[in-house]
């Protein structure tokens, strides 16, 4: 399993990243775009200006010979919060991609098997379709959100009165980039097409690149509908499809077809834009701690208590660590544990991305916060064991083991695995904000010397 941040600095988001991933045993990172000095078996200096996510995530994984092929990777950028660990998030890749490709089949019949139309990589959703105008395909061909039509009631996907509001109500549908997750050959090829794209374009529409993509995927699949009968979208208009057509011929895949699909009911991460209402503090031991949030956010459901996930329930537990930790609630189970859980469907997130649009007080802290420095110390010691076990189906279910089996740090994705050349360490660039992650009063976290 490969997790991917893409980062050129040393930052406070950052470090609550790699924080929240190390102490749910996920792979330590693949830092992509790092500008930090390159060591000198590189021949190259220092990097003038930053290359484009898809141009850095791109170059990672063309390093990947074949073998990686079934790999599963996540792309993270920003501070990206993990909160489940990623046994649950693989399991939950499996599924949703499973539940969305037999609706597939469903629909498209036999045209999905000629036109190899199948998902399997997975966006996050959001509630903005940022970057873009309405009249771009990423935005009006983005189906439907398969959350309930009246999930905000009759203010559903209806625009707020003022901009820090005004997205509110909208159900998720639109690509998050900055969470995506898929094997790592599904990812190679929407990377590798994005990185095509941006040739010769200004830094806006890279920036916009992998959106440009799915447009395109949504523009071809809407000529194969229309060609095999099976009805027509809103919004696609002649000349686009006739431009989509033509720029097919020049594609040497002859092919828009890229897999890609979103992850509406937010169960892989949560883009909390436009959210401020949405999340809330979630005990499920608790029968009334679902609907005391959301009398606390004013969200004015009357549900009963929904369970906990079982992906959830059936991991290890949340204090469990392989050195006995006396100060840790080791007994601890998740059902005893605030999580920060949707408070319109109780789905409860693997990853949650704090907001950076509209509006919305401080973000919830994490369940560890309060042993984050033990369970930080604790990942250290823990032996190098398979983080998931997942496929598609009975016939491919495999162990995930990590790519990377240094801890206490990330990897320069332009250097070689399980050497000190490219290792960016926890303790060297994330000790300024020490108090900020741990907030303990004992400052920056250091390496345990007996590690």
């Amino acid at each position: 399993m490969h997790l991917i941040i893409v980062a050129d600095t040393p930052t406070s988001s950052l470090c609550k990243t790699l924080l929240s991933a190390a102490i749910l045993g996920y792979p330590a990172p693949t830092i992509v775009n790092w500008m930090g000095d390159l060591p000198d078996f590189l021949d190259i200096p220092k990097r003038e200006s930053v290359p484009s996510k898809a141009e850095g995530v791109a170059e990672y994984l063309a390093t990947l010979d074949t073998s990686h092929d079934d790999d599963v990777a996540i792309v993270l950028e920003g501070e990206s919060l993990m909160q489940l660990r990623a046994s649950t998030l693989v399991e939950r890749f499996f599924s949703i991609n499973r539940r969305a490709n037999e609706q597939i089949k469903k629909k498209w019949g036999k045209t999905a098997v000629r036109n190899g139309i199948k998902q399997d990589v997975l966006f996050g959703a959001q509630k903005e379709c940022n970057g873009l105008s309405a009249n771009d395909a990423a935005c009006y061909g983005a189906p439907a959100s398969s959350l309930p039509s009246k999930i905000y009631g009759d203010d559903t996907d209806v625009e707020g009165g003022d901009d820090d509001n005004r997205f509110d109500k909208y159900r998720p549908r639109f690509m998050d980039s900055g969470s995506v997750m898929g094997t790592v050959a599904g990812l190679r090829k929407v990377f590798t097409a994005a990185v095509a794209h941006s040739v010769g374009k200004d830094d806006g529409e890279k920036k916009v690149a992998l959106q440009r993509i799915f447009g395109r995927q949504q523009s071809y699949r809407e000529i194969l509908r229309r060609k095999a009968g099976l009805g027509t979208n809103k919004g696609f208009t002649k000349a686009h499809l006739a431009t989509v057509k033509d720029s097919i011929k020049n594609n040497p895949n002859g092919t828009w077809e890229f897999g890609i699909g979103f992850d509406y009911a937010s169960e892989i991460s949560a883009n909390t834009a436009f959210s401020h209402d949405d999340y809330g503090l979630v005990k499920f031991s608790d029968p009334n701690s679902l609907q005391d949030a959301r009398k606390e956010h004013r969200v004015g459901l009357t549900d009963a208590m929904k369970p906990l996930s079982i992906d959830i329930s059936n991991s290890l537990p949340p204090f469990w660590t392989f050195s006995v930790e006396p100060a840790l609630p080791r007994w601890d189970a998740w059902k005893q544990t605030p999580l920060i859980t949707n408070l319109y469907t109780g789905i409860t997130p693997a990853i949650v991305r704090p907001r950076n649009r509209g509006k919305g007080g401080e973000p919830a802290k994490p369940w560890f916060q309060e042993h984050a420095r033990t369970l930080m110390d604790a990942s250290m010691y823990s032996p190098i064991t398979p983080v998931a076990v997942g496929g598609e189906n009975s016939s491919t279910i495999r162990e995930f083991w990590p790519m990377e089996i240094w801890k206490g740090g990330a990897r320069d994705s332009r250097t070689k695995i399980m050497t000190g050349e490219g290792w960016v360490r926890f303790d060297f660039e994330c000790g300024d904000w020490g108090e900020e992650m741990f907030q303990d009063g004992l400052g920056a976290w250091k390496l345990p010397e007996n590690h």
